[in-house]
């Protein structure tokens, strides 16, 4: 392998866990949303 390519993995490595951790509170707040979309904004702190 070239340098190149050790440091393209090397970086999905290290970002991978922060792109998941940025999708699953994506979908969190999705589901809040949709949770509060019934309810008085004071209901939910909006």
């Amino acid at each position: 392998e070239s340098y190149f390519e050790i440091l393209v993995k090397y970086k999905s490595d290290l970002t991978k866990p922060f792109d998941e951790a940025t999708t699953f509170l994506n979908k969190i707040e999705r589901q809040l949303r949709n949770l509060c979309s019934g309810t008085t904004e004071r209901n939910c702190g909006s």
